[in-house]
């Protein structure tokens, strides 16, 4: 498998993100997985799952794997290239089954009526939730979670944060695949194909209808992935103010801290050990 090797411009990682990446990475597996029993790529284990460990604090779902490994970022171009941003690389060598339109051709259309299908080149979308179309493969419909298609997903991906939505799902048991202007907003355009193959990829899928990409969130006209991106930062700033910083851990878990040193302190006065 080819990797993405190149450089793009980066926005910071805010701390709160930052520390909630370094506590997934070191953790030996996902607490509550939502779905488990994907694979990161055709021939490795069915190791990662969909994890919902803060779901219900941050209302947040994201992917991981074991021992600290995360998403790698497969590519894929279905939905209609062209314009500016076309580069060729969807017709030279990707995988068959990333052509075609994506799950939500029809939505798209809807609500967007200038557009046929999402365009790979400049919408940054990722490929979230697994239709299990084969025997044996493992299901997970965000929607069952509170995750709206079209709603933003914020990506930790070579030392940055960038923004970019659901746009359409898994036909088999993989997990991480994103539009190839995903791979080019977090790595430059040059010098890749099919994938970024190291496993430290930070998908984040927000809860809500308040996280959906509507008409004034996000410019469907842009003719470039940095440009729609910029778009829907305003949204995506508010959107991770969900993840808190502290070291505690979940916010319930922090509720529960509280309850239990109010406890003992009126047991202490009761007791008279004061």
């Amino acid at each position: 498998m080819a990797w993405l090797i190149a450089f793009a411009s980066a926005r910071d990682i805010p701390p709160n993100v930052q520390h909630f990446y370094d506590r997934v990475r070191s953790q030996i597996e996902c607490h509550r997985p939502l779905a488990s029993g994907y694979s990161s790529y055709l021939s490795s284990p069915k190791t990662w799952s969909y994890c919902g460990e803060y779901h219900d604090d941050w209302h947040i779902v994201y992917i991981s794997g074991r021992e600290g490994l995360l998403a790698n970022m497969d590519l894929t171009c279905a939905g209609v290239p062209g314009g500016v941003a076309d580069t060729g690389a969807c017709a030279d060598g990707f995988e068959p089954e990333t052509d075609g339109p994506t799950a939500f051709r029809d939505l798209v259309r809807e609500e967007h009526p200038n557009l046929a299908d999402l365009n790979p080149y400049v919408h940054p979308y990722v490929v979230f939730g697994n239709k299990g179309s084969f025997s044996g493969q493992p299901a997970f419909e965000p929607q069952d979670y509170g995750i709206v298609p079209l709603s933003l997903i914020a990506i930790v991906c070579n030392s940055q944060l960038i923004y970019g939505f659901w746009g359409d799902y898994n036909s088999d048991n993989r997990v991480g695949s994103a539009a190839v202007s995903v791979g080019t907003l977090c790595y430059g355009d040059g010098n890749f194909d099919y994938a970024h193959g190291f496993h430290d990829v930070l998908y984040i899928a927000f809860e809500g209808t308040q996280a959906k990409l509507g008409q004034l969130d996000a410019n469907w006209t842009a003719e470039t992935p940095r440009e729609f991106e910029q778009s829907i930062n305003p949204l995506g700033n508010r959107l991770i103010n969900r993840i808190l910083i502290d070291a505690a851990a979940k916010p319930s878990a922090m509720v529960y801290a509280s309850i239990v040193m109010v406890v003992v302190a009126h047991v202490v006065v009761w007791l008279g050990l004061t």
